[in-house]
């Protein structure tokens, strides 16, 4: 799941964090190996902000199936960041993504905390119930409010998963990796 909010839109060095994450998601896929199962959800990218729908804004850009690298960087540089970050509701889209798979881990790359009043305690007993078993991490990237860190990591430790911080690009690589290939 790729937060594509409006803040990403904010510098990082000499680029943005979104050219960043893109830059990172295209040296992460190069090294996932080759039969992985990979999907991209994204948040954030169609409705402004102002918009009644921006708490709803997350789409499945490319549904799981065996990694096809071109397909997921082609996806992704479609995007433009752009509104909220409704990151417990996009969360529990994935439960419905990774159905035909009876579950899998998902990884969030967030640079912000939940703007849509999203409650993480009760979206964890919705997976729970859900009957598919999903494993969160999230990557906290640029993220450095103390307690919206300590909001997501307990959210990610409540499915069984981890919550990584990560301040520039080969930080946020190593973190996706690590998430990624943890198991």
């Amino acid at each position: 799941v790729l937060d594509a909010s409006g803040s990403m839109k904010l510098p990082l060095g000499k680029k943005t964090r979104w050219a960043t994450a893109l830059d990172v998601l295209k040296d992460v896929v190069d090294k996932l190996p080759d039969d992985f199962k990979v999907g991209l959800r994204v948040y954030g990218h169609r409705e402004a902000s102002t918009s009644r729908n921006a708490c709803t804004d997350s789409q499945l850009v490319l549904p799981l199936a065996t990694l096809n690298r071109p397909a997921v960087l082609f996806a992704a540089s479609r995007l433009k960041p752009r509104g909220e970050t409704p990151l417990v509701y996009s969360v529990l889209q994935t439960a419905s993504d990774l159905k035909a798979a009876h579950g899998g881990t998902v990884i969030v790359i967030t640079d912000g905390e939940e703007s849509c009043k999203g409650d993480p305690q009760a979206a964890v007993k919705q997976l729970q119930v859900s009957g598919v078993d999903v494993t969160l991490s999230i990557v906290g990237f640029t993220l450095t409010d103390k307690k919206v860190r300590g909001q997501l990591t307990t959210f990610a430790e409540a499915t069984g998963g981890h919550y990584y911080a990560a301040q520039n690009g080969e930080a946020l690589t190593r973190a996706v990796l690590m998430a990624a290939v943890e198991k």
